[in-house]
């Protein structure tokens, strides 16, 4: 096979994920390879309850575009941290859908001579971890795929998980104690969608509480819903002050 120069890197923002640059640094090393950073996030119809109506799903719409654009800025400011390690050129882009899928047809439309992969990301916050998609990558590719070895399991990671979405919780749980004492004389309208936030509030909570009980593999899952039900709560609790 000759040498590789346009390189496919998937990846979730872990360490894991981006050691498959440290690999194209060591095993190829050329200056002439072009590197593809992508970072795949599930639709928004992944989130939308069965029972969501018309108007939640252009909510839920909305507030995916503005997940896309923050995880859009946040590649950027990752790759050009990452492109003073490397003496190739790194782009990045951000997807949305099935992340095995993605990712392969992905390298196929812009001809990758070759897709590099951690078998698994273990960042919990996360719209997906690599090593649920691995496998799939390498069925789905048509080009060679570079799995390199996945890291021990953290024994720690269900603790990490609960750690970091407890400190996004205790930042939305201060906005809502300050605004909750003003509520009571707003106008109707408002308290009405102060008691739907209180809906996502309350199911923000069971889905941290419900990692106790989830295996690795749904926790991805879990940590999807929070992201989205963090951000719907940000931008509500905004909306609420702004107009109280």
């Amino acid at each position: 096979m000759s040498k590789p120069t346009v390189i496919v890197v998937p990846t979730d923002f872990s360490a894991p994920s981006w050691s498959a640059l440290n690999w194209i640094a060591e095993s190829i090393g050329d200056k002439a390879v072009a590197v593809h950073c992508i970072h795949v996030l599930r639709p928004v119809s992944t989130y939308i309850p069965p029972t969501a109506g018309a108007a939640m799903a252009v909510q839920y719409d909305t507030n995916f575009s503005e997940i896309e654009k923050n995880t859009t800025d946040r590649l950027g400011k990752a790759i050009s941290a990452q492109q003073a390690r490397f003496d190739f050129k790194i782009s990045g882009e951000v997807l949305s859908g099935s992340p095995a899928r993605t990712i392969a047809e992905y390298a196929e439309d812009i001809n990758a001579d070759m897709i590099v992969m951690s078998g698994r990301g273990y960042n919990p916050i996360e719209h997906f971890l690599l090593g649920d998609t691995a496998e799939d990558v390498v069925r789905r590719a048509t080009c060679p795929v570079v799995t390199l070895k996945r890291p021990p399991e953290d024994k720690n990671a269900k603790g990490l998980f609960r750690e970091e979405f407890g400190e996004l919780r205790e930042e939305l749980k201060r906005t809502r104690d300050e605004l909750n004492g003003e509520i009571g004389e707003a106008r109707d309208e408002l308290r009405e969608e102060w008691d739907e936030l209180e809906g996502k509030w309350e199911s923000f909570n069971q889905h941290i509480e419900d990692v106790k009980h989830e295996a690795e593999e749904s926790r991805k899952d879990i940590g999807s819903a929070l992201a989205l039900l963090g951000e719907e709560l940000k931008h509500g609790y905004e909306r609420v002050r702004k107009a109280l």
